[in-house]
């Protein structure tokens, strides 16, 4: 619903209005400027008032949204759909969507395309700050796995047409074109296999280095399955070409960004820049998306088989307790009793109580006795499977996974791996891109040599030779360094084991090749 404007509709109001906006609540002031755009559009206004309007608020709401979107690095609880943070996305991508139309409205009317009311300067960065809102809307949108809006392509390819198609301007500059080479390229980095963190860097780096990709009218035959194309009258996203698109059609339109990834390895390798083993990594995933080399090692193979996943560490480290003290419960049920066990005392009262012809107190369910379910516990389904993969539709709409987490795929025995890539949309349920580690996971407490203080949590894998897995462990990354020599307490032991090197890295695990040494 619209709200009243805070001003009248003429330019001395406005400005008077704007010098005394307070955004020194941010949330409160994105919104806000939604509603003032949201009102706008429903109202006549001048053409250069309108600017002038949209020329102000433009950077204050870029601001505004770049920080009530900053997520803090953080361990990977998860928890329920936050609705502030919801709300905050929503009031960012909209804020920014609305804005776009704003400027759209703007390049649709008679004055804009006469050479009289607008200067060519004004013109050119209407089109390029309607293309950047949309490039920001985009950018949010991503953090949330979610595609595009209807028509979110066919109002970036129209400020680009004003531009290069229809002659609306004269255009001599470049800012038009690496506005719209962002969008593409950011959209082909295929940012669902980053965290929204992740995304922010990968947005900002492309900001630099999208300038270098290329828009080509046509390419050679040999490079063209693997150059994506767009056409410039349809509301679809870049993708790579097939048989049908017909290469004489002038709104067809290739990117090619390869000298993008040579800059995105180029900064990679750079050892002044002074990376984290974590900052290269993804940067070198950037670089493989925007070669579209993306071929897998292994081919995934369709099923439909119905399994329970676990995700978030704490609730892992939790179940494999429990699942140890279960597996302890039933070994000592088939015929041997051990007092250190969990139920041993209460099986011998049980028996003695039989002798004197009472009735057996009946032992609980061990469901009852471990609660082996936790909020974190969800039934999926597998949709395909690899090697050391598989694909995983995830219905549960309260919990949100997130790339870079743990997740535990229990079927005949827990399948432990990493989450690297979601997609979702409000139709479908969330697909989820798994990396299996290993099965046979025993929780375990590290530390680091002569420092029994520093025992944490982990999560130990052995060797599997089949699957080429070296034994390892994974560890929070929330500050443990583990130094070259460390303590795994697992078993009832405590046993030295050397850290050989780092294996992953994601935003909230690390996974660490070890060796045991006397």
């Amino acid at each position: 619903m619209s709200r009243p404007l805070p001003f009248a509709v003429n330019d001395m109001d406005f400005l008077r209005w704007f010098k005394s906006l307070n955004l020194e609540d941010e949330v409160q002031s994105c919104e806000q400027l939604l509603h003032i755009l949201l009102t706008l559009n429903k109202t006549p206004v001048a053409g250069k008032t309108r600017l002038l309007i949209l020329e102000k608020i433009a950077p204050v709401l870029f601001q505004l949204t770049a920080r009530i979107t900053t997520q803090p690095v953080i361990n990977q609880n998860l928890h329920p759909f936050d609705a502030d943070e919801n709300t905050v996305y929503d009031f960012s991508i909209w804020s920014c969507v609305e804005l776009a139309n704003s400027y759209k409205m703007l390049s649709m009317e008679e004055a804009f395309k006469k050479n009289t009311y607008y200067s060519q300067q004004q013109k050119s960065l209407l089109i390029t700050h309607g293309l950047q809102a949309l490039s920001k809307a985009l950018l949010y949108m991503s953090q949330l796995y979610n595609r595009p809006y209807a028509n979110f392509w066919s109002d970036c390819y129209h400020f680009y047409r004003l531009a290069h198609h229809k002659e609306t301007i004269k255009y001599s500059g470049e800012s038009i074109t690496n506005a719209f080479k962002h969008v593409l390229v950011f959209y082909l980095s295929h940012t669902n296999q980053f965290s929204p963190q992740e995304m922010r860097v990968v947005y900002a780096l492309l900001g630099q280095y999208s300038i270098h990709a290329k828009l080509l009218k046509n390419v050679p035959e040999k490079k063209f399955r693997g150059t994506p194309w767009v056409h410039l009258r349809r509301d679809l996203p870049p993708s790579n070409p097939t048989d049908d698109v017909d290469k004489d059609d002038p709104y067809v339109l290739y990117t090619a960004a390869v000298d993008v990834a040579s800059k995105v390895l180029e900064a990679a390798y750079d050892k002044e820049l002074e990376h984290s083993y974590l900052d290269q990594l993804m940067l070198l995933r950037l670089a493989k998306a925007l070669t579209s080399n993306t071929q897998r090692k292994h081919e995934r193979v369709p099923v439909n088989t119905p399994c329970m996943a676990l995700i978030n560490f704490e609730h892992l480290i939790d179940y494999l307790r429990n699942q140890a003290l279960e597996n302890a419960y039933t070994a000592n049920a088939k015929g041997y009793i051990d007092l250190k066990a969990t139920g041993a005392l209460h099986r011998i009262t049980a028996n003695i109580g039989a002798g004197y012809n009472r009735q057996p107190t009946t032992p609980p369910e061990l469901s009852a006795i471990f609660n082996t379910t936790r909020p974190a516990d969800t039934h999926v389904k597998l949709i395909d499977k690899s090697k050391n993969g598989c694909g995983v539709l995830w219905p549960n709409k309260r919990i949100k996974p997130k790339v870079g987490n743990i997740i535990g795929l229990q079927q005949k025995s827990l399948n432990i791996g990493f989450i690297r890539w979601l997609s979702q949309s409000e139709e479908s349920d969330t697909k989820i891109g798994v990396e299996l580690l290993g099965i046979n996971a025993q929780a375990i407490k590290i530390s680091n040599a002569g420092q029994p203080d520093t025992e944490i949590d982990a999560i130990y894998l052995p060797r599997e030779d089949s699957n080429r897995q070296p034994e390892s462990v994974l560890v929070l990354n929330n500050g443990f360094h583990p130094d070259e020599y460390i303590f795994i307490k697992k078993e009832h032991s405590n046993n030295r084991y050397r850290q050989m090197r780092q294996l992953h890295s994601t935003e909230f695990l690390n996974r660490y090749q070890i060796i045991q040494v006397n």
